[in-house]
């Protein structure tokens, strides 16, 4: 077989590779830094790979938050403020 050039598309894609490939370092980098030392025990086998590591927290800690902003959403829409009220202290229990 010749040796032939891969071409635009096949330049293109190696780009996309690339590219790929970069932006995934920079995430599991940022992903490893902003990690509590006990929340890393529960990524170590998956530091390799970003996704592996979204979904491992995802895992260990999506349910939970999932239940607390749906507690969050219907305080919220359930909130009313009362004209004697001052807008800080409407707000308080939010921030």
């Amino acid at each position: 077989m010749d040796d032939q050039s891969i071409g635009p598309i096949g330049e293109f894609l190696q780009s996309t590779i690339t590219s790929w490939q970069t932006r995934h370092a920079l995430a599991r980098e940022a992903l490893l830094k902003s990690l509590e030392p006990a929340d890393m025990l529960e990524v170590i086998a998956y530091k390799s790979s970003a996704p592996a590591i979204w979904n491992r927290l995802k895992n260990e800690y999506g349910k939970p938050l999932d239940f607390e902003y749906i507690r969050v959403n219907s305080e919220y829409m359930s909130l009313r403020k009362e004209q004697n009220t001052t807008m800080d202290a409407h707000i308080t229990p939010f921030n």
